[in-house]
């Protein structure tokens, strides 16, 4: 087993201080860039040309934002749902072209200048659409798809979004006709954005049947055979690139744009023992910066200290 056998975010998202702690069994193209052709055409756009740049695609809101006294009934899209604010600070963070994590130096670094331009522009954003009218205007705040997403019920017209989606838009929205392809790059970007999550599996400490374990996450994780059961029985995208799996991905005109993402996926979430605290730090940072609570800068200053305090805490009693 090489490093190169997996999409590289896939296999250093499981490692942590030059040691490998699990090997990754699906890898989740984060994210799709999804377009409503129909509601582009209303609008007076080209269904075919999809927005290319966040600049593009604030331009083409304009046009498809519907506004009835005062009361929405449709935008382009909503910059803080997707599926949920950290993640949601985590894509367009990155599509900005910030960092989060220094992790030779084991700094947070959440508030990166292009980290804070990032949610400065979702903070704009709420400032003209307000936020607590959108969380009425939609079922749900935190995920574009599903039965009731606002772009499965066509109330926005752009959404990144995973592969998982599309067996649900073929069973509630089958009429609705879409495009998928790359997220619009940011300001001053050049290079498509993307991030890698999905499973990873490992032994715990203690583990009685180490061997005969390895072997199972080996074959899972590794092997032809294992990738595609995975990915025939739950449709999840394998780690292993070379797995037979992508052959049948790379023959579905809906899925062959998620592995053209897996290719030029660049990261992962921050490999480190408070990840999932850093997680809560940056929903939090979101959602006071949306609501008019903090200024951008403040909010992602306040989630880089207090995440570093904790991180500092766990390596200091420890966790190396």
């Amino acid at each position: 087993i090489k490093p190169d056998d997996f999409w590289t975010p896939s296999w250093n998202q499981t490692v942590y201080n030059n040691q490998v702690w699990a090997l990754t069994r699906s890898s989740d193209a984060n994210f799709g860039f999804f377009w409503n052709k129909d509601i582009f055409k209303e609008a007076g756009l080209d269904p075919e040309k999809p927005p290319t740049t966040v600049e593009e695609m604030d331009q083409m809101n304009e046009k498809i934002a519907k506004i009835n006294n005062g009361r929405i009934e449709r935008l382009g899209y909503i910059p803080w749902i997707v599926y949920g604010s950290s993640n949601s600070m985590f894509t367009w963070g990155w599509d900005f072209g910030g960092e989060f994590y220094d992790s030779q130096n084991k700094k947070i670094t959440a508030n990166d200048p292009n980290v804070v331009k990032a949610l400065q522009w979702m903070a704009d954003f709420a400032k003209k659409y307000d936020p607590t009218q959108i969380s009425g205007f939609i079922p749900s705040i935190t995920s574009p798809g599903g039965e009731n997403g606002p772009f499965t019920q066509r109330k926005i017209a752009m959404a990144p979004q995973g592969p998982w989606e599309i067996p649900s838009l073929k069973k509630y929205a089958p009429d609705l006709n879409y495009g998928i392809t790359f997220l619009p790059t940011g300001p001053g970007q050049t290079k498509h954005s993307s991030w890698v999550g999905g499973w990873t599996i490992g032994l715990p400490k203690g583990a009685k049947q180490k061997d005969a374990a390895f072997e199972f996450v080996k074959w899972l994780t590794s092997t032809n055979e294992g990738t595609t059961l995975g990915y025939d029985a739950q449709g999840q995208f394998p780690g292993y690139k070379k797995s037979p799996a992508f052959d049948k991905i790379q023959q579905s005109p809906t899925l062959k744009p998620f592995y053209e993402i897996l290719v030029e996926t660049q990261h992962q979430r921050p490999v480190m023992p408070a990840q999932a605290f850093f997680a809560s730090e940056l929903q939090r940072a979101v959602d006071s910066a949306i609501y008019g609570q903090k200024t951008a800068q403040q909010a992602l200053d306040d989630a880089t200290a207090n995440t570093q305090k904790e991180l500092d805490r766990i390596i200091k009693e420890g966790v190396q």
